[in-house]
């Protein structure tokens, strides 16, 4: 499995790293579950207050919809153009998810269907209800993200099914930006030079006119 891949209509590019991408999917996770116990919190709040709720009422198919919708809202958002293929776990770990063809940012269409296929994991814990579905759940999304492993590309289901690579955003270390700096400099001053022999050559110009002039 390489490291790089050559894009089809792009540059060649550096993909993003297994672990990396686990990390990021953790931090996502955590974002969305919080996201959904915040909001679970203020509306079993408010129906205790309002409603009669039974000691032993179950709220699976609640929450299994509220994390389903949080989770498609999350993934659109962030990996449609609006983010420009990073989320917030992917912009900590310095990744992107980019269209495999070009490198252009992840279209909307292919946002929705690079949820679809991890949604079934959100599907299964609607129909399995009980003390198993957090483990099913789980099951089911570390199969899909195990199965970036298979690929040359790295991508997983999710991936082919948007035509998406996730690839490593560049870094800039100390020398990087130093290098960088030197190269600016020696732009300007080569600028700056030409400008130097511009006004010399008008200046020139200008004094054989005058001199044409004098009688």
């Amino acid at each position: 499995m390489t490291g790089e891949l050559l894009l089809e209509n792009g540059p060649r590019v550096e993909l993003a790293s297994p672990l990396k991408r686990l990390l990021a999917r953790l931090v996502d996770t955590l974002c969305v579950v919080f996201l959904a116990a915040v909001v679970l919190g203020v509306f079993h709040s408010f129906r205790a207050g309002h409603f009669e709720v039974p000691e032993n009422a179950e709220f699976g198919s609640l929450e299994g919809a509220l994390m389903g919708t949080l989770w498609f809202l999350y993934e659109i958002v962030w990996h449609g153009r609006c983010g420009s293929g990073s989320s917030l776990g992917k912009r900590l770990l310095r990744i992107r998810a980019v269209c495999a063809r070009d490198g252009s940012a992840v279209s909307l269409s292919a946002a929705v269907n690079r949820w679809s296929i991890l949604a079934g994991g959100l599907t299964v814990l609607l129909i399995a209800r009980g003390s198993n579905a957090p483990l099913t759940y789980v099951a089911f999304t570390a199969v899909s993200a195990v199965s970036i492993l298979w690929s040359p590309s790295r991508q997983g289901w999710h991936d082919m099914a948007a035509g998406s690579v996730v690839i490593q955003v560049q870094t800039w270390t100390f020398a990087a930006l130093w290098e960088r700096f030197r190269e600016s400099c020696r732009e300007d001053l080569e600028l700056l030079r030409d400008i130097k022999r511009r006004v010399k050559s008008l200046l020139r110009d200008f004094n054989r006119w005058v001199k044409s002039d004098v009688p």
